[in-house]
């Protein structure tokens, strides 16, 4: 907030105070999932608080897209793209940089490529500023990043410096899942404006059929051979598909995009080479990790431990060496302890959720001695950063958290799908895929708290 002409008062005992002013500003804070109280944390990133075109056409990849007729053409073609790193990924959507794994070429991109300057600006968006459009001829997920940077020297051209704000990354959406609980209520990847929606959008909304209570986030990592990028389904926790997926499964939802920018770097970060590099997954090509990870052994009995320090406080639990009772993922039982390591794979001792859930309540013994049954955080850390399909084994893990989100949350206890499978909770197998309501399987890597 800031004050313009106001007259600030305090109580006798100095514990209140009132402002009154003539002029009041208020500007929205940039919301990160980092532990910014970290003494060698220099870097990071966060996204903005809201959404500001949520429920947009906008939010399509063509003009004339809607939900019912989907895409006619490709998104782009960005040769090798970034599961952490967004800023990369955007200066390669926008065609800032180009070439192959072995590194890129800068391209002098000019900000009215895209950008309409000459349009009559006579369209004032929900919070009441002019909004610059796009070309007509240009791919839409362009514009949500676009729009939050600025041509700061005025001379046309899109340089390094500029591109402040970016489009998330599939790696970063998941991310803020784990420190989801440090951000603002808006900020979230779920927030209640979803979760307490009912009905469907009807025509001739671009959104015609799809489920208010749904929310698919967009990022900016390409699937490997396929046009389109990868989605977050905000309502399922950490499931992923391929845009437009969602046509096909009958599950058609409203689209959103986080706008990330990174923090801590001064301009001098910003150059070219920053963006022309043969790795940009790499430690060195972008902030620092909110979760660090060391390994050691090999094949199933590998064991993987995570330093989540760097993940901000209020996203954390208690330390325990016992197992955690089942709750929700909203409860403090779904969060991240400080770190935890993997203990082994245990197979066949349940049957179902609804079985591993009863076992649990009932005080049975899943996991050897010290280690016990993963939350659905500590199931995503596993998910995205256990890489090696061996660990795995070919197996489904299982998690002890059960769903709670949207409608289907009530369907805890006995309803189930058209399949017959109980939305209950979560599973997660060879870093693939994480998906709601999986077979029937008795698979668990058990886990335990471990102090970095």
């Amino acid at each position: 907030l800031m004050h313009i002409l106001c007259d600030n008062q305090k109580s006798l005992d100095k514990a209140s105070s009132a402002t009154g002013s003539v002029i009041t500003l208020r500007q929205r804070s940039i919301q990160t999932p980092y532990n910014i109280e970290q003494d060698d944390l220099l870097t990071g990133w966060g996204c903005e608080t809201d959404d500001e075109n949520a429920d947009s056409y906008l939010w399509f990849f063509e003009t004339g897209e809607t939900m019912e007729s989907g895409p006619t053409g490709s998104y782009f073609a960005m040769g090798n793209y970034a599961v952490h790193n967004g800023l990369y990924n955007t200066a390669r959507i926008w065609g800032v940089t180009s070439g192959g794994t072995s590194g890129g070429i800068w391209n002098d991109v000019r900000w009215d490529t895209y950008l309409d300057y000459n349009r009559e600006n006579d369209y004032v968006g929900s919070k009441g500023y002019n909004i610059v459009f796009l070309k007509e001829d240009k791919a839409v997920l362009r514009y949500s990043a676009m729009m939050r940077n600025r041509d700061n020297n005025g001379n046309g051209v899109i340089d390094p410096e500029e591109i402040r704000w970016y489009t998330a990354s599939l790696g970063q959406l998941q991310f803020l899942y784990f420190g989801e609980l440090g951000l603002n209520e808006a900020a979230i990847l779920y927030p209640e404006k979803y979760s307490n929606a009912t009905g469907t959008y009807s025509a001739p909304h671009p959104y015609a059929g799809a489920d208010k209570w749904r929310c698919h986030i967009i990022s900016s990592t390409a699937n490997s051979g396929s046009a389109y990028p990868r989605i977050l389904w905000a309502e399922e926790g950490l499931s992923v598909s391929n845009y437009r997926a969602d046509i096909g499964w009958g599950l058609k939802a409203p689209y959103s995009v986080k706008c990330v920018r990174n923090l801590g770097f001064d301009s001098q970060t910003s150059t070219k080479d920053y963006f022309l590099v043969s790795d940009p997954d790499a430690d060195a090509n972008r902030p620092q990790n909110m979760i660090k990870v060391s390994e050691s052994g090999s094949g199933v009995s590998k064991v993987y431990k995570f330093d989540m320090t760097n993940i901000n406080e209020a996203s954390k639990r208690f330390y325990t060496s016992v197992e955690l009772e089942p709750y929700d993922e909203k409860s403090e039982m779904a969060r991240i302890y400080d770190g935890f390591e993997t203990g082994e794979l245990v197979t066949g001792v349940v049957s179902s959720y609804q079985d591993l859930k009863s076992k649990l309540e009932a005080g049975t013994q899943i996991c050897p001695d010290g280690y016990r049954v993963p939350n659905v955080r500590e199931l995503g850390v596993m998910f995205i950063l256990c890489e090696d399909p061996t660990w795995w084994d070919g197996k489904y893990s299982m998690t002890s958290t059960y769903y709670s989100l949207g409608p289907l949350g009530k369907t805890t206890d006995s309803s189930t799908d058209n399949n017959g499978n109980y939305k209950y909770s979560w599973g997660a197998i060879n870093g693939v895929t994480f998906t709601l309501s999986p077979p029937v399987f008795g698979n668990i890597r058990c886990v335990r708290d471990w102090n970095p």
